[in-house]
């Protein structure tokens, strides 16, 4: 007697579509989410000095 059996399943096209959404999550990672965050860095980086010269010192203080 013959078994039915199903046929093995073709596990290229399955990797080539796993493979290929690996790789868009990727491309979306580097190019949205990682010039995202290093533009908050530069930011906060950037607003660091500005926030201390508005702070008042006693030697820049104007004489009254």
């Amino acid at each position: 007697m013959t078994e039915n059996t199903a046929p093995a399943p073709r596990l290229l096209p399955n990797a080539l579509l796993a493979l290929a959404f690996v790789t868009f999550v990727a491309i979306g990672i580097v190019t949205v989410l990682i010039p995202a965050l290093s533009d908050d860095a530069e930011d906060e980086a950037a607003a660091e000095p500005a926030a201390a010269e508005t702070e008042t010192s006693p030697s820049r203080a104007t004489p009254e």
